[in-house]
């Protein structure tokens, strides 16, 4: 099971090269044409930007100090500061193509650091453990769980930041305790594609028709 769930994951990044590879020739392409000129560069970006989202994770301590405060099967709770009065955050990371380390992502690039150097309340992070053949039943009822041990553990109402999939689960876990959820902050939470005025929704909705007919 676990060299299968390895050849699904290197499946998946070859698929990440190779449609950004597809994304900087199409970019390269269109900026010949006067018309298209202003996409190029946008598009020849964003296919870098697959590529190296394509290269594996290597392990690596976290940037900012925390403490592990509580372990469970999937997630761990880490904590990155003291006691601090005021209701706490709790971050929830994306899962797909990273780790939970990217909201501790470097020095200067990180979200729990500014949350930690800024916030009033006390900083926590879900932090999601990689998918193991044990985990093949885990599902969606699963992630909320996950979520709602965090909060109890926490011991009070949270201001709930969730990012990509970590936004849909937050956005569930709210609908489903508001009563534990101070806030919600959501960031790139695939739930509806066509809210708001993004540049991949705009590029999604004015390419021509040629360019997905040859990916």
């Amino acid at each position: 099971m676990d060299s299968f769930l390895q050849s699904f994951d290197n499946s998946i990044r070859d698929g990440m090269k190779i449609t950004g590879d597809a994304y900087e020739f199409f970019g390269d392409t269109i900026g010949n044409h006067l018309f298209l000129r202003p996409w190029a560069e946008e598009i020849k970006r964003y296919g870098t930007f697959l590529k190296e989202k394509a290269a594996p994770i290597t392990p690596g301590p976290w940037t900012t100090h925390n403490t592990v405060v509580r372990r469970w099967s999937k997630v761990v709770l880490r904590k990155f500061n003291g006691d601090k009065k005021g209701n706490p955050v709790l971050i929830v990371p994306p899962e797909a193509g990273h780790n939970s380390k990217i909201v501790d992502y470097g020095p200067g690039q990180s979200l729990v650091k500014c949350a930690a150097d800024h916030f009033q309340g006390d900083v926590y992070v879900m932090d999601k453990l990689p998918a193991g053949a044990e985990h093949a039943a885990y599902a969606i009822d699963d992630c909320i769980r996950s979520v709602e041990q965090c909060v109890q553990h926490i011991g009070q109402p949270v201001h709930l930041v969730g990012l990509c999939q970590g936004g849909w689960q937050s956005a569930i876990y709210a609908a489903l305790y508001p009563q534990n959820v101070k806030t919600l902050t959501l960031a790139g939470a695939p739930i509806d594609f066509h809210a708001g005025d993004g540049l991949i929704s705009q590029w999604a909705q004015s390419l021509p028709l040629f360019f997905y007919q040859s990916m």
